[in-house]
């Protein structure tokens, strides 16, 4: 058994890119190829090194990228980025796109970048439970995040940057921080 939604509906699981092609997942990843009747919602992160900074800081300090309730945030410490360290890590990024893109060509696809979905909420979970055709079911949660944008992180943040938009990785407009240019 791979899903087990022990007699409910199963509207669909997380299958990260990073570990969908690794062999072990072989079989189920055979399984969604050829069921091309499987909706893909592909999440994104247009900012890639927002989730690098996120990644390293998780890895390296915080062991999370969240804290419930009333908890307190965690310390966290600016970081210096390794440049060739973080290319590598946006060419993986866009390579693993490309491949499940290529991957589940037969199948529905609807991609949905991170950056959507947290500043403008209503709209693409709208879109999202269209695609999926499920009702709207509202759920609570009480998280926060813990970092700050990557430009008040990273020391070398605009050397990082300048690297990763003359590599052609990413955009400058996909390493907007909307939380800084709104004041």
């Amino acid at each position: 058994v791979i899903f087990n939604p022990q007699g409910h509906a199963c509207v669909g699981a997380k299958f990260k890119t990073d570990e969908a092609f690794l062999p072990q997942y072989e079989p189920l990843q055979s399984i969604i190829r050829d069921d091309h009747n499987i909706k893909i919602l592909m999440l994104s992160r247009r900012n890639v090194l927002a989730q690098y900074v996120s990644h390293n800081i998780v890895a390296h300090q915080t062991g999370t990228h969240l804290v419930r309730g009333d908890s307190s945030l965690p310390a966290v410490n600016c970081i210096d980025i390794d440049i060739d360290h973080c290319l590598d890590y946006a060419r993986d990024i866009v390579r693993r796109r490309l491949k499940a893109e290529a991957h589940y060509v037969n199948h529905p696809i609807l991609n949905i970048d991170y950056e959507d979905l947290v500043s403008n909420r209503g709209v693409t979970s709208s879109k999202i439970l269209e695609f999926l055709q499920v009702s709207p079911h509202e759920l609570a949660t009480d998280t926060k995040k813990i970092l700050p944008p990557p430009s008040k992180m990273v020391t070398n943040f605009e050397a990082v940057r300048a690297a990763l938009i003359n590599e052609e990785l990413v955009t400058a407009e996909d390493l907007r921080e909307p939380e800084l240019d709104a004041g």
